[in-house]
């Protein structure tokens, strides 16, 4: 009786910690989407704050993340 109730705990924890995991993967994969842009980007500036605004098709997004530095890793390329 014993060894079944430890195999329910288990299995349990095992189903718990990949439900988390899932969620945790979904939630990761919606906040990345927000920054796939459709369109061509026009203008990309980095404001006083150090927050990069892009410009798409004429809308106005601004990319922030915390504690990252966005000045050494954007770069301008003309086609």
């Amino acid at each position: 009786m014993i060894g079944r109730n430890k195999h329910r705990n288990f299995l349990l924890i095992g189903a718990l910690f990949f439900t988390i995991a899932l969620i945790l993967y979904f939630r990761a994969y919606i906040i990345e989407k927000k920054y796939d842009f459709k369109g061509i980007i026009q203008d990309i500036t980095i404001e006083e704050k150090g927050i990069p605004k892009v410009i798409v098709d004429g809308s106005i997004y601004y990319i922030t993340f915390p504690d990252e530095n966005f000045k050494n890793k954007i770069k301008k390329t003309i086609l």
